[in-house]
């Protein structure tokens, strides 16, 4: 009983490092968190809880922590001689263990929740961009999932997106969807999307149309690539799920007031010959999934 109790003891001692983890990665469209094993969790949360609470009891100074209750509850050492003795205070250093437990843990979310804020913050991101490379998979300084940069890519890229200035783009996507016995090509404005950790889940798109791409007889036989209708899809907005997407094209627009705008939106970019064919780039998982718009 006595190991029991010591074992819940170490546990909500580890609560604060997960409380602040947690409460950092729950942000709109964060990437996923590393990949540990159980005991690299433990590790690592253990280091982390011990200097939480050394350096909280070092600068509050808890009047109603009594180090040696604490150090018996932990191995499980706890006698009943030593109850007997203590039984008088045994209350006041639950309460006070309580209280601390909760004020810890309070400040962990906190502290969690600022420091998202703060690294999400776009001035600061701005400044810092150019430390960080987006073309890696898990780079120091990248709190968003690799597709939140993806379609964010004018943000990086002055080079090559420069012309479209300080103002928010227009996202187009053309994506090939393959189905059983035909290739579809949808193209319409992105909305938002939908992400778990890394990994991209559904597009949402406005205005969507779509056109037949390819079909197929059998299974065995190649795909016959045809000229299709583009056809308007009815409806405020498409949802498209990625796992049935084959290529995916992504195209920045300044505004439609620019006849340069409204030829690069209606010209078609994935053609029967496939040369123009952008594969999506391959992601894992993660474990966040997001409902709000992309900007």
């Amino acid at each position: 009983m006595i190991l029991a109790i010591g074992a819940v003891f170490l546990a909500i001692l580890l609560l604060p490092p997960l409380i602040f983890h947690y409460v950092f990665k729950n942000g709109v469209n964060a990437s996923a968190s590393p990949k540990l094993s159980v005991l690299e969790y433990l590790l690592v949360s253990a280091v982390v809880a011990l200097m939480i609470h050394s350096l909280s009891i070092y600068l509050f100074r808890w009047e109603h922590l009594d180090p040696g209750f604490l150090l018996r509850l932990a191995t499980g050492t706890m006698t009943e001689k030593y109850i007997d003795e203590r039984k008088d205070y045994l209350p006041q250093y639950i309460v006070g263990f309580s209280m601390y437990t909760f004020v810890v843990c309070a400040v962990s979310a906190a502290m969690g929740l600022l420091f998202q804020k703060l690294v999400t913050w776009r001035w600061l991101r701005m400044r810092m961009r150019k430390y960080r490379n987006v073309s890696v998979k898990a780079p120091l300084f990248r709190y968003f999932s690799h597709w939140w940069y993806v379609f964010r890519a004018n943000e990086y890229d002055e080079n090559r997106f420069g012309f479209l200035g300080e103002e928010k783009p227009l996202i187009y996507v053309d994506v090939l969807v393959d189905s059983k016995d035909a290739a579809v090509l949808y193209s319409g404005l992105l909305i938002n999307f939908v992400t778990n950790g890394d990994e991209l889940l559904r597009l949402y798109l406005q205005d969507p149309s779509k056109r037949l791409f390819s079909t197929k007889v059998d299974d065995k036989s190649a795909p016959t690539l045809i000229e299709g209708t583009e056809v308007l899809i009815e409806g405020h907005f498409f949802c498209i799920e990625y796992r049935d997407i084959i290529n995916l094209n992504v195209r920045f627009v300044k505004s439609f007031s620019s006849p340069q705008a409204k030829q690069s939106v209606n010209r078609p970019l994935i053609d029967a010959s496939g040369a123009n064919n952008v594969s999506p780039p391959q992601t894992n998982g993660g474990a966040h999934e997001p409902g709000q718009t992309m900007y």
